[in-house]
């Protein structure tokens, strides 16, 4: 026999190759883009993981809890859990504004800004408001706007006699401003308009513009 590697020696590596290829499969049945070999493939892996924990840590920041890409996955989801939850506002009677002492009496013809109050919180407000007309051949109309933008309903009077109340419950976001926009219809006397009044289901403290 020739000199070289035996036919013993022949059938032991083609036998190891054997177990090592049926242990690792089929390089074209892999996940990855990388198939050329494992270490692309394995490399390919951790790059997509450190990039989604990248992507989950920034989002968890975002939400007020600190966070790392080189947190661990137990420390991610305990700063997911960390994340505050925040109760919305629901229509209730618990007064959150109102300032019985102001009223505005106007001749606007056109409608005109007459209270904003800054809003703390996402969730809807009961909105209560009044107004009263000059005179039975005018009307008075009052409308809640949301940061400028006509919102509520379009109400009106020529009640001149007393006062007639509105009350609407309505959506605003945190940072949002609750308005009360008035006009009338003629110049012969004022038209007035009180506070509205804002109520929540829990106290929250919300401030005038």
């Amino acid at each position: 026999m020739a000199e070289g590697i035996t036919l013993q020696e022949i059938d032991e590596e083609t036998v190891t190759e054997l177990v090592i290829s049926s242990e690792l499969g089929q390089l074209a049945d892999l996940r990855t883009s990388a198939k050329s070999n494992i270490v692309n493939a394995i490399n390919e892996l951790f790059i997509d993981v450190s990039d989604g924990k990248n992507a989950i840590a920034a989002a968890i920041t975002g939400k007020g809890v600190p966070t790392s890409g080189s947190d661990t996955f137990s420390q991610l989801a305990r700063s997911i859990g960390q994340i505050p939850t925040q109760h919305a506002m629901a229509p209730g009677e618990i007064l959150l504004y109102y300032n019985p002492d102001k009223s505005f009496m106007v001749q606007y013809t056109t409608y005109t800004k007459i209270f904003s109050i800054n809003v703390g919180m996402t969730g809807v407000f009961r909105i209560r408001f009044k107004i009263m007309s000059a005179n039975s051949s005018q009307t008075a109309f009052g409308r809640i706007y949301k940061n400028g933008i006509a919102f509520g309903t379009e109400q009106s009077t020529r009640n001149y006699q007393s006062v007639t109340t509105y009350s609407e419950d309505l959506p605003f976001a945190a940072g949002d401003k609750i308005e009360l926009w008035m006009k009338t219809t003629g110049s012969q006397g004022y038209a007035t308009i009180f506070m509205p009044e804002i109520y929540g289901d829990v106290p929250q403290y919300i401030y005038p513009d």
